[in-house]
């Protein structure tokens, strides 16, 4: 059963599923509820008249049909782009783990002379303090600015770092 109640702005599309819709229009014409069951869809009135089975429902269609897209949009899997932001903004490893992957991919020497010679005073307090480093950090972004380190070695960087153990 396919259902929207106008006034709490829920239109279910199915049992137990609903999307917050805007059903203003709908209320405008003092519907408060409509209802599509076994292919039938009527529409009940606020003072209750009964069921109105010959109504104009473009209105309640446009609705329904806006709340599945909200379903397809909510249910949909994440595509592989949206999968590596909502990494690289979770992404966080330790200080060793850090300094350990960029001596791997040997970039840990120039990352230290960037530190003693470009870094502001903030970005070297951060790097011997931090007890985490995000992908996300102004500092690390600075870094990698600074050294020419693409999104793409940042990934590798930060993938390999996570597989580091003390």
């Amino acid at each position: 059963m396919r259902e929207i109640i106008a006034d709490q702005n829920l239109v279910f599309i199915a049992n137990n599923i609903s999307y917050s819709v805007d059903c203003s229009a709908l209320l405008a014409d003092a519907v408060v509820y409509v209802g599509v069951k076994n292919g039938v869809m009527w529409a009940e009135k606020s003072p209750f008249t009964g069921k109105i089975t010959n109504y104009d429902f473009s209105e309640a269609e446009r609705l329904f049909a806006e709340a599945d897209a909200l379903h397809v949009e909510a249910t949909r899997e994440p595509t592989e782009e949206e999968l590596l932001e909502q990494w690289r903004l979770s992404c966080k490893v330790s200080p060793f783990q850090a300094e350990e992957a960029l001596a791997n991919f040997g970039m840990l020497e120039a990352v230290e002379q960037w530190l003693a010679t470009d870094a502001t005073d903030t970005e070297r307090r951060a790097w011997a303090r931090a007890q985490e480093w995000r992908y996300t950090s102004p500092t690390i972004s600075a870094a990698c600015d600074a050294l020419g380190i693409s999104a793409e070695q940042k990934d590798q960087l930060f993938k390999h770092a996570e597989t580091i153990e003390a």
